[in-house]
């Protein structure tokens, strides 16, 4: 039996994550390359070029199928609520593993034009990894990438960049930094969304008042909700510095990133063990409620997604099982992405597997 190419699949739910649908996948056509890692999701507040606002685009890495030859990052587009795909783009492209390009994340800067930072190999005798990002007016046509962070120390490899724009008008990113022992979180800010400081700076590592950190694959954003500077929240794989009852904490701050306070994880997993790397959210239209996902405990298929849905503004509690459905279509170690459209979640899976989402009803901050 011939086995299909690899695609990007995609799952709705329409009932606040107690069941959920395949609607749709997303398969790469350029011939010679196959969609593989690191989907992420954007919908467009707003017109850019010809693209509509409430259009969805979808950026992720294509690779050759002997990771030897080429990467690429691939841009769809969806103007039916995901139902439907389009490439449109190709952003950017690299060689193989050993000097490729990985883990795009797209948003708009402050000029109101369509960002794409990614993860760069393309200079690994200068830098082991570094971010860059390029830019368009139309997410057809893209620029040359810019530098945002490249350590001077060759060793360094930043990578996995997240970015949110704050209440203040200010945009914040994490990311990790392997190469330095326990990967780091580290973050940097910008008045808008391109110029982050010296570009030969790690940034600035995330660390509580207690001095508990978080390692590698960190995930932010922030919300109106919790305070009257709202609330950020960061998100990783396991805990670089410090103990944590639920594999990790999220790290929470009230002042646009000044200070952070560790508050449980609503998924509880174990640390360090291959979980977690699936460790995204988003939130309600009003900043209210928080969807998060994670791959939790699973000794069969470490797969399997948990889901919760946590009110903001409210005591932590624990995370509680109360239904679940499962889907196919997500392997091991595969990072998805979770999606709010007008009352809808869409997640992002890749490759072949299973994996199994929890309604949890928990509550944060």
């Amino acid at each position: 039996m011939v086995q299909s190419a690899p695609a990007y699949p995609i799952y709705s739910s329409e009932d606040m994550g107690k069941t959920w649908k395949r609607i749709a996948e997303i398969r790469e056509t350029e011939i010679g390359l196959n969609s593989e890692w690191n989907p992420n999701l954007y919908e467009l507040p707003q017109d850019v070029g010809g693209l509509k606002k409430g259009t969805i685009l979808c950026a992720g890495i294509s690779i050759d199928p002997a990771h030897v030859k080429k990467t690429a990052i691939s841009l769809y587009k969806s103007e039916d609520a995901g139902n439907t795909w389009e490439k449109i783009a190709t952003v950017a492209t690299g060689g193989g593993l050993k000097n490729g390009i990985y883990e795009p994340f797209l948003m708009l800067d402050e000029k109101e034009q369509l960002i794409c930072y990614y993860s760069d190999e393309t200079q690994a005798e200068k830098h082991s990894q570094k971010i860059v990002c390029k830019r368009s007016e139309d997410g057809l046509h893209w620029g040359n990438a810019v530098d945002v962070v490249a350590s001077d120390n060759p060793e360094h490899r930043p990578g996995m960049p997240v970015l949110t724009k704050m209440g203040n008008g200010s945009y914040f990113m994490t990311y990790e930094v392997v190469g330095i022992d326990g990967n780091p979180i580290h973050y940097k800010t910008s008045d808008d969304g391109l110029n982050w400081g010296d570009v030969n700076s790690i940034g600035t590592k995330l660390k509580t008042n207690g001095g508990k950190a978080l390692g590698s694959a960190s995930y932010c954003g922030w919300t109106p909700a919790g305070s009257d500077k709202g609330t950020l929240i960061v998100s990783a794989t396991f805990m670089g510095r410090g103990k944590s009852q639920t594999g990790t904490d999220y790290f929470i701050s009230h002042d646009y990133g000044n200070s952070w306070v560790a508050v449980p994880h609503p998924l509880p997993y174990t640390d360090g063990k291959g979980y977690a790397y699936s460790n995204s959210f988003s939130f309600s239209a009003d900043g209210k409620t928080l969807f998060a996902i994670n791959n939790v405990d699973d000794k069969a298929d470490k797969a399997k997604i948990s889901f919760a849905l946590v009110e903001l503004g409210q005591s932590v509690s624990s995370a509680t099982a109360c239904a679940s459905s499962t889907a196919q279509g997500i392997a091991i170690g595969a990072l998805a992405s979770l999606f709010w459209l007008n009352g809808i979640l869409r997640v992002f899976a890749i490759a072949v597997g299973g994996f199994i989402f929890w309604l949890c009803r928990t509550a944060i901050l």
